[in-house]
């Protein structure tokens, strides 16, 4: 069995106590079992999103209004450019030059 310490903030982890305990009942295990199904559920939601990912490439589309492109990169700043602009050329948004 694994062991992990871990930091968390207060507000955190005094909600996540509350919901254990209300969930698992305030006995023996219930934090260690509610963490467990958490991180299974994180697990499951991470691994699931990179089964989906697929060859962008391949798919073209016409869209009637170029200027979807400048405001789909200026919404987008916690975005790599790079990994936009692959998205947008695929999608046959790219700008012409």
């Amino acid at each position: 069995m694994g062991l992990m310490l871990i930091r968390l903030s207060d507000d955190v982890e005094r909600r996540f106590r509350e919901a254990a305990i209300r969930v698992f009942g305030a006995k023996k295990g219930s934090l260690s079992r509610a963490v467990e199904e958490a991180i299974k559920m994180w697990l499951k939601t991470v691994e699931s999103e990179q089964n989906v990912r697929k060859d962008w490439e391949d798919l073209r589309i016409e869209v009637p209004n170029k200027n979807l492109t400048r405001k789909i990169l200026n919404e987008s700043r916690k975005t790599d450019k790079v990994k936009i602009y692959k998205l947008l050329k695929a999608l046959g948004l790219e700008e012409k030059e």
